[in-house]
């Protein structure tokens, strides 16, 4: 079973993570309580983009 764990404080993720991307190899997953923060920064600064969901 894959589990993933979040880059800051090791937790197990169990619901939605978010993924922080600062360019290639800079890539980390954080829980929602870790990534609360980064998320309000983004938005305020108008630089928050949603992962696009596919459909097929």
């Amino acid at each position: 079973m894959w589990q993933i764990k979040c880059d800051k404080c090791k937790k197990i993720i169990k619901q939605k993570e978010v993924m922080v991307d600062a360019g290639y190899p800079n890539r980390y997953e954080l829980c929602l309580d870790c990534g609360k923060p980064i998320i309000t920064f983004l938005k305020r600064n108008s630089l928050y983009k949603e992962k696009p969901k596919f459909s097929v």
